[in-house]
Formats: C-alpha cells, structure tokens, sequence
C-alpha cells in the first residue's frame, strides 16, 4: 500500500490515500488508526481519524495529525517539489496499525 505525502498549503500535513487501498486496507467500523513513522532506531507512533465523511469520500481521504508534520520535516521529507510529494511503502500491521516501511523512489 502506498501513502502519498499530503499538505493542505498551511498547517495541515498528513497522508493522502488512494481510494483503492482505503477500500482493501481501511475498515468503516475501525474510528481511528495508528501509524508507526519509523526515526532512527524507534517508532514514533500517531493517532488518526477515519470516523469522518471526508475519509470516506471520492476526493480527500486524508489521515492528518500534526505530528505527521513535524516527522516529514525532521526527516527531510518537506518541503517537496510542488505536484511532486514523497510516496511511502506502508504495511497494515492490524486492523488498525500501520507501518511505514520506506520511501518509495
């Protein structure tokens, strides 16, 4: 599965996720999600919710959380060229827990 870098140009930052892998990897009953961001030698584990419309629609489908923020720029991952956001290998560890394994080139 693939997460997709996402920014709404202020201070949202999060991951952007196809409407494919939200439809195999994500569960409707499931309210939020963990996602383990992998620094150095630990996880840095974040919160997200998925108990809103605008995940389940055809156009947004964003996991935000500021901390999101805060791991792409510490990992030089922000800022990205404009249209050209980094893309990340992600593994579903549980119903409910995803890991990001690497960027993928």
């Amino acid at each position: 599965m693939i997460f997709t870098a996402w920014t709404n140009g202020t201070k949202g930052f999060g991951f952007k996720i196809s409407e494919k892998d939200r439809n195999i990897y994500f569960s409707r009953d499931v309210t939020s999600i963990k996602i383990q961001l992998p620094n150095n030698n630990s996880i840095t584990t974040v919160t997200c919710n998925t108990n809103k419309k605008s995940f389940w629609n055809s156009t947004c489908r964003e996991l935000i959380n500021s901390e999101i923020e805060k791991w792409l720029k510490e990992n030089n991952f922000f800022p990205w060229e404009k249209g050209n956001p980094p893309k990340f290998e992600v593994k579903q560890i549980s119903l409910d827990t995803y890991k990001i394994l690497k960027k993928v080139e």
